[in-house]
This record gives structure tokens, sequence and C-alpha cells, in this order.
């Protein structure tokens, strides 16, 4: 079967350090059979002091759907998700604009 992704939402496009942001995204089974998916959601930091990975993953769900099914799947990004290890190998966060990513759909957010 084949699934599809729409609606990602993100409740804030901008956040501090003590902030967490709400992801909702919505998928429909658009085949015509039972299926199984694994949702994935990705992060991608575009600035950093270090290379980071392209993208990390920060959260999974799987879910059952039946043919035409849609369901809503809900993540929190908090301030441990926006870390990674500096050259003093210490866990920090830094400023800027980072993407999530959940199958096709993308949306951006600021660290201020």
């Amino acid at each position: 079967t084949t699934f599809t992704y729409s609606n990602l939402k993100i409740d804030k496009t901008e956040i501090t350090n003590t902030d967490q942001i709400n992801v909702s995204v919505d998928i429909t089974n658009s085949g015509d059979r039972a299926g199984k998916e694994a949702v994935l959601l990705y992060l991608s930091d575009h600035v950093a002091s270090i290379t980071p990975e392209f993208k990390s993953l920060k959260g999974f769900e799987k879910i059952d759907l039946k043919p035409n099914e849609t369901k809503t799947v809900k993540f929190i990004i908090n301030q441990k998700d926006l870390q990674f290890v500096n050259e003093d190998l210490k866990w920090i966060s830094e400023k800027g604009t980072f993407t999530i990513q959940i199958g096709d759909q993308k949306k951006d957010f600021l660290l201020k």
C-alpha cells in the first residue's frame, strides 16, 4: 500500500532555549490495502559551530491504517532535541534555523 503525508503543523516558528514545539502531521493510507507505517521525525540544524549530521531522527511512531484512513500523529520537540556535542565534548544548542521533516513535509523554525 502507499501512504500520503500532509498538513504538517508546528505551533511556533520562533523559540528560546526553554520552549518546546508541538508538531503534528496527517498520514493517509492512499492504497487499497491495510498497512503499517513508521512515521519518522527528522531535525536538521542549518548553522552550527561544527558540522552536525545532515539530519537526525528525533521521534517516531508506528501506526496501522486501513485503506483511505487518515490519522494525525503528534510529536514534541524540546531543548534536548536541539543539542549536539561540541568540540569540547559538551552538549550545547546554538541559535539559528532548524528544519523539521516528516515524510515529504518540511517546516522551519528559529532558535533565538
